[in-house]
């Protein structure tokens, strides 16, 4: 498992794994409700559910996937299709937060990148970013959605105001 998070409520928790898998497990049984497999050719790095104005229930939330072939996958587990792909980075994606209407991602080129998201999709250019001397191991937005820090290899970080 490359990365994890809670849903708003803490009932879900899903994770990405680098045998190119997703999963949506019930956070109180342990148990695998949905699995996503194949949506990227290399290690998923990250994953997020999308907040939706329109979706209350959380299993059934659009997930943001990132990957090491240097896309961001938006995904409908409901549908079972990859609904929208960005090309994100220069190299591999390895990691991602979302909050709000922001998207963060780190990657080994050396990069932190801060996207707008839009309901059930995320602006093609970025809004913000910052550069860093090694590669992003994670990133981090405040509750507020407007903070973005990101950590590196070399123990580095930064923070930047959306």
């Amino acid at each position: 498992v490359n990365a994890m998070c809670c849903s708003q409520d803490g009932s879900l928790l899903y994770t990405a794994s680098s045998d190119t898998t997703a999963r949506v497990i019930d956070a109180k049984s342990s148990q695998a409700i949905r699995s996503v497999a194949n949506v990227c050719s290399m290690a998923v790095s990250g994953i997020a559910p999308l907040t939706m104005p329109n979706n209350s229930a959380a299993l059934d939330a659009v997930l943001v996937l990132s990957s090491w072939d240097n896309e961001v996958y938006v995904y409908s587990p409901a549908y079972g299709r990859v609904l929208q792909t960005l090309d994100a980075h220069d190299d591999a994606v390895s990691c991602l937060a979302v909050r709000h209407s922001v998207m963060a991602t780190g990657s080994w080129d050396t990069n932190l990148r801060v996207w707008a998201v839009r309901e059930s999709n995320i602006e093609t250019n970025a809004i913000g970013g910052i550069e860093f001397d090694d590669e992003l191991r994670c990133v981090s937005i405040d509750a507020t959605g407007f903070s973005v820090v990101g950590g590196a290899a070399d123990g580095s970080d930064r923070k930047s105001v959306v």
